[in-house]
C-alpha cells in the first residue's frame, strides 16, 4: 500500500495543573471528572462517561485525511485497493482512532468504500458517478464565476489572461499542463466567489475530477476548449455575468466529458 510520504501533525492539549498550589492557599477539594458532569441551568447534571473514545484532535484527523486523499487522487492508492486502519496507522505513526475518522470522512465524499467485515477499498472510477459530479461542478463553478465577477481586480484579470494565453500554447503540446489549468480555473472562481458554503460543497467534489485528470493523462485535449477559455476572458472584460456563468459551466462540462471519453 503506497501512501504519500508525509506525516500528519497534531498536538495533544497540555495537561492542566493538578490543583491550586499557590502559597497561602489550601489545596482545593478534588473535583469530579469533566466527562462525568455537565453544567446546566439547575446546577450540575450527571452524565456518564462516553462508552467509546472521543474523536481524535481535528488537526491529526485532518492530516491523515489529507495524506490519504492525496494518495487516492494521484493514484498511489489504486481503485479497488484494500486499505486497513492498522496498516495506515503504522505507516503514518498514529493510532487507529484518527485513521478511523479519516476513513469515515473519505467514505462520506465517495473516495472509500467501507465494507463490514471485509475492510475498506479505494472507490472505483465510476464513469456515471464522475459524470454526475462533473455536471454538478459545472453548475457550481458557473455560479461561482457570477459571484466572483464584481470582486475581480485588475490583477485577477491579468492572471486570467496569462492563463488563457498559456492554455492556447499548451493545449496540443503539453496537454497534462492544460488539464491542470482547468483545475486552476475552478479554484480561482471558487476562491474569488467568497462564499463559504459553496467552498465547502465543492471541496468534496473537486477531488473526484482531479483524480480523473491524473488517471487520464493519456487523453488528448481539443483546441476548441482552449479557444473557449478566450470567451471566458472576453465575458469578464465585458462584465457580463450571464454570459460568463454560461460559458464557464459549458467549459467545465466539456472538460469533464473529454476526460471521460473512451481512450
Amino acid at each position: 500500500m503506497a501512501i504519500a510520504g508525509r506525516q500528519p501533525t497534531g498536538r495533544r492539549p497540555a495537561d492542566g495543573p493538578a490543583g491550586d498550589a499557590r502559597p497561602g492557599h489550601s489545596p482545593k477539594a478534588r473535583q469530579p471528572e469533566a466527562s462525568s458532569l455537565v453544567p446546566h441551568r439547575g446546577g450540575t447534571m450527571p452524565l456518564a462517561p462516553p462508552h467509546r473514545p472521543l474523536p481524535a484532535t481535528n488537526a491529526l484527523v485532518d492530516g491523515v485525511y489529507q495524506v490519504m486523499l492525496d494518495s487516492i487522487v494521484t493514484g498511489e492508492l489504486a481503485p479497488g485497493e484494500v486499505v486497513k486502519e492498522s496498516e495506515v496507522g503504522e505507516l503514518l505513526g498514529v493510532s487507529r482512532t484518527p485513521v478511523r475518522e479519516a476513513f469515515r470522512r473519505l467514505a462520506e465524499i465517495g473516495m472509500l468504500r467501507i465494507e463490514v467485515n471485509r475492510g475498506s477499498r479505494i472507490a472505483d472510477l465510476d464513469p456515471n458517478h464522475l459524470r454526475q459530479v462533473g455536471d454538478l461542478l459545472a453548475e457550481l463553478v458557473g455560479y461561482a464565476s457570477r459571484l466572483a465577477l464584481p470582486r475581480l481586480s485588475g490583477q485577477d484579470i491579468r492572471w486570467l489572461t496569462t492563463l488563457g494565453e498559456e492554455q492556447m500554447r499548451t493545449a496540443l503540446q503539453t496537454p497534462e499542463n492544460y488539464r491542470l489549468h482547468a483545475i486552476e480555473l475552478h479554484d480561482f472562481f471558487i476562491a474569488r466567489a467568497d462564499n463559504a458554503v459553496l467552498e465547502r460543497v465543492t471541496a468534496g467534489l473537486r477531488p473526484h475530477i482531479h483524480r480523473l485528470v491524473h488517471a487520464r493523462q493519456d487523453r488528448l485535449v481539443r483546441l476548441e476548449q482552449a479557444q473557449q477559455f478566450a470567451s471566458i476572458i472576453a465575458a469578464v472584460r465585458e462584465n457580463d455575468a450571464d454570459l460568463l456563468q454560461g460559458i464557464v459551466s459549458a467549459y467545465w462540462r466539456y472538460f469533464t466529458e473529454q476526460m471521460l471519453a473512451a481512450t
